[in-house]
């Protein structure tokens, strides 16, 4: 009890070297928290973006069709698959979508596109695009096509303005079709606004020939019930395996998660999470770097003190956990500190969107984001800060260990 006493008293005999320690680990570790905290909620509005525009949580193909993306591997029978997935409890919505590689052309410009033929009830209850129209409606009337701000400028056109969608049908010839534009959408990717544009898919099947899907996406309750989701679908494709319908079967249909359908996005989820051990741990050896100057001046200018210790009887092992307490308690106090402020910060900031640097829409991440308050990040800091400020403490107090009395008294 009376080294945790000596110890803490210790620390304020210099309070100039020690607050400034203090001060530099509270800035270190409050910043730390803050940067974790909009990382995540970088990557979290990413995956809800992913799921609610993009993948939906499961997505249904041909078995070729995400590798060689032919017009003609599409789902037979459609229809009778969303019945049979409807049927799950875990499922909150399906959708069944045309995907088509096609060139859309206005008097003054063209672009390659994906055309997407959508159920426009099914998509709204499925999908959050709606939520992202800037002008105009979502494809109300016939022969209407929903197209992004980045088409309208790079085409220049605006709503109700003409074009004309040319695509390969199943003959493989090439057909095409005009269509006005019904409304304009931004959405915070700007890689899947610039590719894609929504028809209502009746409007297309009579010119593409094709009156079934080659996507049908699949919404979920609960997010993590997706793999058990996809199991149990698979199993009950596989007992209608063999059987034929008036259009086909099911015999080659695969069945993938939005993590298997973008792993780059997984990954980037799983890199954030390394990333908080290693960004607290390399704030904590640059403030190791300086608690271990600390401690070699603290035993510099208590020589004859540390003598005098030693010959009152205090053994080698008390005073050298004395000097490991002094590092502790500083850098613990400026952790708490620190975690302390940086968790008020996150959590006024997690009140609303704040701006980021621009342009990382083009990576198809947000540019406004919302912080994200983790309690684990607060534990990993605590449990880093003890054991980097124990670790690093060791190696200037070892040195006490290893003087002499008559080094001490020089």
């Amino acid at each position: 009890m009376i080294v945790l006493k000596l110890a803490w008293k210790n620390i304020w005999r210099n309070r100039m070297r020690s607050s400034i320690y203090i001060l530099a680990t509270v800035i270190g570790i409050s910043l730390t928290l803050i940067t974790l905290s909009i990382l995540e909620g970088l990557i979290e509005a990413r995956i809800k973006d992913l799921i609610d525009l993009e993948t939906s949580h499961v997505q249904i193909h041909k078995t070729s069709f995400l590798e060689e993306r032919k017009f003609t591997d599409f789902i037979d029978n459609g229809s009778e698959l969303i019945e049979v997935i409807e049927g799950f409890p875990e499922v909150k919505a399906a959708a069944k979508r045309q995907l088509i590689d096609a060139v859309i052309q206005s008097p003054y410009n063209n672009q390659g596109i994906r055309l997407v033929g959508i159920d426009t009830a099914r998509e709204k209850a499925i999908g959050t695009l709606n939520d992202f129209l800037i002008e105009g409606d979502f494809l109300e009337g016939k022969n209407k096509i929903l197209i992004s701000e980045r088409t309208a400028k790079k085409l220049n056109l605006k709503i109700r303005s003409k074009v004309v969608v040319s695509f390969q049908n199943l003959e493989k010839d090439i057909v095409g079709g005009a269509f006005r534009v019904s409304g304009i959408f931004k959405t915070p990717n700007s890689i899947y606004d610039e590719g894609n544009a929504f028809v209502v898919m009746n409007s297309i099947t009579g010119i593409s020939e094709l009156n079934e899907s080659h996507e049908v996406a699949v919404l979920l309750h609960r997010e993590e019930r997706k793999d058990f989701f996809k199991n149990e679908l698979i199993e009950a494709i596989g007992n209608r395996k063999g059987a034929n319908f008036a259009k086909g079967s099911w015999d080659f249909l695969e069945v993938k998660t939005w993590e298997e359908l973008k792993p780059e996005i997984s990954v980037y989820s799983e890199v954030v999470k390394i990333n908080n051990f290693i960004i607290f741990g390399l704030i904590l050896v640059g403030l190791g770097f300086i608690l271990i100057n600390i401690i070699n001046m603290i035993i510099q200018e208590r020589l004859v003190e540390i003598s005098v210790l030693r010959a009152l009887g205090f053994k080698r092992r008390q005073i050298f956990l004395m000097l490991v307490l002094e590092g502790n308690f500083m850098t613990l106090t400026g952790s708490f500190i620190g975690i302390f402020i940086g968790t008020i910060v996150i959590l006024v900031l997690s009140q609303n969107e704040i701006s980021i640097f621009q342009g990382f829409e083009s990576f198809g991440f947000r540019n406004e984001v919302t912080p994200k308050f983790n309690g684990v990040n607060l534990i990993i800091g605590i449990a880093l800060s003890f054991f980097m400020s124990f670790v690093i403490g060791l190696i200037p107090a070892f040195r006490m260990l290893i003087l002499k009395i008559e080094d001490l008294n020089k």
